[in-house]
């Protein structure tokens, strides 16, 4: 009765759908429609899964680069406009986070960050998990042990982190 809701949609509506996504119908007479999507990178297909692995790496390298103390690499890893929010409600730029680590103010132990999950939503990632740790800020001692958001978005293909939010567990 509806045929195919791809062959509905406009020439404009077509075209946006495929600059980054590219959509493959799966037709049925009656009105039930299924989509799959995947995405386009570097010339091949990719799914959210592939996309999830990649933002999980980076969150590897980006917790290695922390307790490192890897200045360089979190610059790299960090966007612009980078909104760094601490467990104690203070937060940073990416710019005065970056200078606070180079200069000793933030001495991380060894961290585990666990994820519970990773949400892909077209050109950004969520990253929900745990952080647990100790970190010296200032020489006082903080335990870490927090439930925690980090947000990358995608931009020139690349991924980058936007935004950070641990909240410190209770107790």
């Amino acid at each position: 009765m509806f045929g195919c809701w791809w062959n509905h949609l406009s020439f404009g509506m077509k075209d946006l759908l495929l600059e980054r996504t590219v959509v493959l119908p799966i037709c049925f007479a009656r009105p039930v429609l299924g989509v799959a999507f995947w995405r386009v990178k570097d010339g091949r297909m990719t799914t959210d899964e592939d996309v999830a692995a990649q933002i999980s790496a980076l969150e590897d390298k980006r917790y290695q680069a922390v307790t490192a103390g890897d200045v360089a690499t979190l610059d790299a890893l960090f966007a612009a406009d980078l909104v760094y929010t601490h467990s104690d409600a203070s937060a940073d730029s990416k710019q005065s986070y970056l200078e606070k680590l180079a200069a000793g103010h933030f001495k991380y132990g060894p961290i585990s960050h666990p994820e519970t999950s990773i949400v892909v939503h077209g050109d950004t990632a969520l990253v929900i998990g745990d952080m647990r740790g100790e970190v010296q800020i200032a020489g006082q001692v903080r335990v870490l042990n927090s439930r925690s958001l980090a947000v990358w978005v995608r931009g020139n293909g690349h991924w980058l982190l936007l935004a950070f939010q641990p909240t410190k567990y209770p107790g």
